[in-house]
């Protein structure tokens, strides 16, 4: 311990730590019944140029004589153990001079020990007075906050007070003011409240009582008080009766607490087994088999009347081996004790019983599964597929884990080696032994038919004398590895004409009398003509009066079939030219070599014109089986009419200004056509009697019987007296559709003169006068007309 103060710098840390702790838990409180109330001051030994050793302490007028902690001066206040108080410290000092100090300053530890022996050190700076002379006085020196039932002690004190001087208060202690008036005291014990604690216990039937007083003064007294009126004075009881005891403890300063302690009527322990520890066999697969363990002590044990606290029933399993192939022990041990604690824990001191059971776990349960379901199989598919057969997806057992079931194979044989069965063994075992089967048959069948290696020969046509031969064929089966190929030939109508069906048929045979077929037809016609549905062309006279055109089918259609036909107008315009066809239908029966007959009706007219056509078309058709391949029959119609067109001889007077000279048309043409022309000079000449002109005339469609086109020439109107002059107009060729011609090719034209008729020649002058030296005399002579 430390009796003063020094310059270490260390022991200056530790003090300052000290202080400022103690300085955030104590509080100040005022005390009415004293002149002052106690004052935290800074400590002016935490100034490290503040030193002070015990060697300056000289003055030894001042002494700390004692500490207790109270609300009152009495110092008789008392707590219960554990509780939470907060406490004024009061410090007694013994003035042994004969002056009056002003004030007296504490620096030092306060020390707390707890129950258990756990030390706690915080710092004190803490001043109070005055002091009266020669007396000791109790001076309040703050609050402290404890639990009941620690110890309290004031250690490593430096004690400083003051001289009687007005002046010389609390606040003025510093440095300068400690020595000498100063002193150490290495602890001084804090006294605290008065307390106790009583308790009982049984000693046999009957009980002791333990007393403990702590804090207040001794010596101590006790007054007990009991059952019966008993009564004592010693600290404990000692083989009393049970019962209440009361103790009232009363220290030197006559402090009193009181304690009671109570101890019923004393108990027994007395427990026998009643478990029978021969062993039991389980079925299970682990430890956790056991049945419940029992959590009723009289399930377990035969308990006696009066135990001494609540009755504890525990147990443990202890298992050993393995569950195959022996099985697993297991001791099953129950402990029941008496709680005197109460704390669920068999503690020193308690007594308790044991009792024993013995279980042998075992596992002969058959693991179990579902067996897949019987099949049916192809022979080409494999039977060790088990995605295929069927695979065990749900084995289970009681015990083991992870378990796949296996299989054997058992092949019962036939005639055709692609058809047998199979008896197929599933046997599933589970780590233990325990085994289960269950059987599965698989039959393995063919109904897969044979194909044919060879693209297969599709109906076709042929003309009667150049019939095809036969194709050869072999085929493959998926199990039979020799397949069978027959060929048979047969006809459907009479094979020595020329339409008719060959029938040809390739059977394939496997060892199981799986068969594929395939037929070929042959459609026989005179040419070869593709299969399907045909028109044919037709040209007649229209003076025939009639065209039959033919729709003939090559193949068969099952079921047969309608097609629709009509008329559509060319060239030839119906009603005029025949007679259209519109909304009509056929019904065939499917046949082949079946032919239907349209006949169309021809108009035979008086009019010239060009061979016309016409189409008898072939429409919805209502097979799929067959398509139209000549869907468009072609109707010609031939004409048997002619017309001639002539031009006519023609007079005109000189005056007439246009020679119009008529072609005419002998009989009725449908189409347009021209004539071309041309005049040529006879006794009139072209240019001074009149215009050439060529060209052409046109008649225009539909030109009937007597139609005509006019030609205009100009004539020249001279003044020249003439005789009648001519010339002519010809029709040189016809550009026409249908059969015209000429009938009468030129046309004369005469033109009259219309000059009177002249006087006659005169001479202008009857004589004529000219110089002998002119050479000539002319004279004039006139034309008059």
């Amino acid at each position: 311990m430390k009796h003063f103060y020094t310059n270490s710098k260390t022991e200056k840390t530790y003090v300052r730590i000290l202080t400022l702790a103690f300085f955030s838990i104590f509080t100040l409180t005022g005390f009415s019944q004293q002149p002052a109330d106690p004052l935290d001051i800074l400590n002016p030994l935490d100034n490290p140029s503040c030193t002070v050793t015990s060697g300056d302490c000289t003055s030894k007028d001042l002494e700390l004589v004692g500490a207790f902690l109270d609300i009152d001066t009495a110092g008789c206040n008392s707590c219960d153990e554990g509780e939470q108080i907060t406490a004024t410290l009061y410090l007694s000092i013994n003035n042994t001079t004969g002056s009056t100090r002003t004030s007296f300053a504490v620096f030092g530890n306060l020390t707390t020990t707890d129950p258990l022996g756990n030390i706690t050190t915080e710092a004190i700076s803490r001043c109070n007075g005055s002091l009266p002379p020669s007396t000791i006085s109790t001076l309040p020196y703050g609050q402290i906050t404890y639990t009941c039932g620690d110890a309290l002690s004031l250690t490593d004190l430096i004690l400083s007070w003051t001289d009687a001087s007005p002046n010389s208060t609390c606040e003025n202690h510093d440095c300068a003011a400690i020595a000498p008036k100063c002193g150490t005291v290495d602890e001084i014990v804090i006294t605290p409240p008065l307390q106790s604690s009583a308790v009982a216990q049984c000693d046999g039937p009957v009980i002791d009582v333990d007393l403990s007083a702590q804090g207040g003064t001794a010596p101590f007294t006790y007054v007990w008080t009991g059952p019966n009126g008993f009564t004592a004075t010693t600290e404990d009881l000692n083989d009393v009766e049970p019962g209440t005891y009361n103790v009232t403890v009363t220290d030197a300063q006559g402090c009193t607490t009181t304690a009671s302690a109570t101890q019923a009527e004393c108990c027994q322990f007395l427990a026998s087994c009643n478990l029978d520890p021969a062993e039991q066999v389980i079925e299970g697969c682990e430890a956790s088999a056991l049945p419940a363990p029992f959590t009723v002590p009289s399930e377990v044990f035969t308990v006696g009347p009066n135990p001494c606290g609540d009755l504890v029933l525990t147990h443990s399993d202890t298992p050993s081996g393995a569950l195959c192939p022996d099985g697993i022990s297991v001791v099953r041990s129950y402990t029941l004790f008496d709680d005197l604690n109460n704390n669920q824990i068999l503690d020193a001191g308690e007594e308790s019983a044991t009792c024993v059971q013995n279980f042998k776990v075992v596992d002969t349960t058959e693991p179990t599964f579902t067996v897949p379901s019987d099949v049916t199989f192809q022979c080409d598919q494999d039977t060790e597929d088990l995605s295929l057969t069927g695979d065990v997806s749900d084995e289970s057992d009681n015990c083991s884990i992870g378990l796949e079931a296996t299989y054997t194979d058992i092949i019962n044989a036939s005639s055709c080696s692609t058809e047998y069965t199979i008896t197929r063994t599933w046997t599933l075992t589970d780590a233990c032994g325990n085994t289960s089967t269950s059987d599965q048959i698989i039959t393995v069948e063919d109904t897969n038919s044979p194909t044919f290696n060879e693209a297969l020969p599709a109906n076709t046509v042929a003309a009667y004398d150049n019939i095809p031969a036969p194709e050869v064929l072999t085929a493959s089966d998926m199990c039979d590895p020799n397949p069978q190929v027959a060929l048979n030939e047969s006809y459907i109508g009479d094979n020595t004409s020329t339409t008719y069906i060959i029938v040809r048929t390739w059977t394939a045979s496997d060892c199981a009398g799986n068969e594929t077929l395939h037929s070929q037809r042959i459609y026989v016609t005179e040419n070869g003509d593709p299969i399907g549905l045909a028109i044919n062309d037709i040209s007649v006279n229209e003076a025939d009066g009639t065209a039959d055109f033919t729709v003939a089918l090559t193949g068969e259609v099952s079921g047969g079939f309608t097609v629709d036909y009509l008329t559509n107008n060319g060239t030839a315009i119906a009603p005029g030219d025949f007679t259209a066809i519109a909304g009509s239908q056929f019904a065939f029966g499917g046949n082949h070599g079946e032919a239907k007959t349209i006949s169309v009706s021809i108009n035979d007219d008086s009019i010239v014109e060009d061979a016309e056509n016409y189409e008898v078309n072939l429409t919805n058709l209502t097979t799929t089986e067959i398509g139209i391949n000549k869907g468009i029959g072609n109707g010609t119609i031939l004409d048997n009419d002619s017309a001639t067109v002539s031009v006519s001889d023609l007079i005109v007077d000189e005056a007439v200004g246009n020679a119009q000279l008529v072609v005419v048309l002998s009989g009725d043409t449908e189409e347009s056509f021209t004539v071309d022309f041309a005049t040529a000079d006879d006794s009139a000449i072209a240019g001074s009697d009149y215009t050439a002109v060529s060209g052409q005339v046109t008649f225009p469609e539909n030109s009937p019987n007597g139609a005509v086109e006019v030609i205009n020439i100009p004539i020249t109107d001279d003044s020249l007296i003439e005789p009648t002059e001519q010339f002519v107009l010809d029709l040189t060729s016809i550009s026409a559709i249908g059969t015209i011609n000429i009938a009468d090719n030129q046309g004369i034209v005469s033109i009259t003169d219309n000059d009177g008729d002249g006087s006659g020649v005169s001479f202008d002058a009857t004589s004529v006068t000219v110089n002998e030296g002119d050479g000539t005399a002319t004279f004039t002579v006139r034309l008059s007309g």
